[in-house]
């Protein structure tokens, strides 16, 4: 879920309820394609497999994300197969997608999450006045736990 958080910038089931029988059953979060690069969607969900036998070991996840980071920042890299070569530069090419449609639609995001407080201002504004009350009687049960 780390993984997600730090790929997506959201909390994992962020827009549905909490329910671990459903994560232990193997639901996952909903992952959008175009702003996660593939190869990093392949290595999360294989860290997500709910059979720990599947996972990627500390040393295969080293290598990935070694390798992923590399790709990511133009690193020197001696390439020890032509397929090698490919997938750097396939790698290289998906975090440029995916910083691309992020920046593109950072823009849309916010411009939702200031709609979305400005129809709350006009709630908030509109509220009714807060008055003093001159009930000097305390409201709480003093028998609420049956004593």
């Amino acid at each position: 879920m780390i993984m997600y958080f730090i790929a997506t910038g959201k909390q994992p089931f962020d827009k549905c309820n909490y329910d671990a029988m459903k994560i232990t059953k193997g639901i996952r979060p909903e992952i959008n394609a175009s702003e996660v690069p593939e190869h990093y969607i392949n290595l999360m969900k294989m860290c997500w497999d709910s059979n720990p036998n599947n996972r990627p070991d500390v040393i295969e996840l080293y290598k990935s994300i070694e390798f992923i980071c590399k790709s990511f920042h133009d690193s020197y890299f001696i390439f020890s197969s032509t397929e090698e070569k490919q997938q750097y530069y396939e790698i290289k090419k998906q975090f440029k997608e995916a910083e691309e449609y992020r920046k593109t639609n950072l823009s849309s995001i916010k411009n939702d999450k200031i709609r979305k407080l400005e129809l709350l201002s006009i709630y908030m504004d509109n509220l009714p006045e807060e008055t003093e009350e001159t009930d000097d009687t305390d409201d709480t049960d003093d028998n609420y736990w049956g004593d």
